[in-house]
């Protein structure tokens, strides 16, 4: 039996498609970024979907990322994925880049001086104190943060402080005012 050969995308959609422009490479490259709370086997389905539709819709397998943000018991993401059809004659694979934020040190966070991933860095690995680090972020977000998105991103940074802590101390370095000089 035949059906309608006319298909459209499904209406989810990944988490961020990204234009990145590379020093070396004047042409941008598409990157795919999927954001998962902790590491799970739904999340390889949803990323060799989102390459699909990226490929779909733009004609460019993208770079891939997913960043995984806490650790659940033993579970882990693999960056690799193929699913093979009922009868076995057709597989469709992928590899893709996995960041676990716990691993990441959050030096390196702080070193790009970029206010967009400052709120990631209650997640991050780190030697010193939480209180010690999180007003080191405090500050790069109050000095690096476009005024009009410094507020969201406190909320992000404080969000992400109670996900990995249960002290409101240290949320509170995050969600205190801002003092005007």
């Amino acid at each position: 039996k035949a059906v309608n050969s006319v298909m459209v995308h499904p209406k989810r959609v990944p988490d961020g498609v990204l234009e990145v422009t590379f020093p070396e490479h004047p042409t941008p490259s598409v990157f795919l970024v999927e954001v998962t709370t902790y590491p799970d086997k739904e999340e390889r389905d949803q990323i060799l979907e989102d390459i699909a539709l990226v490929l779909l819709e733009r004609r460019v397998i993208p770079e891939a990322i997913s960043i995984v943000l806490s650790t659940r018991g033993n579970q882990t993401l693999e960056g690799e994925h193929e699913k093979t059809s009922r009868h076995g004659r057709t597989s469709l694979a992928c590899k893709w880049q996995v960041i676990n934020l716990w691993e990441l040190p959050a030096q390196r966070l702080l070193d790009l001086n970029q206010p967009g991933v400052l709120p990631l860095v209650p997640l991050t690995q780190f030697s010193e104190e939480p209180a010690e680090m999180f007003e080191r972020c405090r500050e790069r977000i109050d000095r690096l943060a476009p005024p009009d998105q410094r507020d969201n991103m406190l909320a992000i940074a404080a969000t992400m402080t109670a996900f990995r802590y249960n002290e409101s101390s240290l949320f509170d370095i995050f969600m205190r005012r801002l003092t005007v000089t």
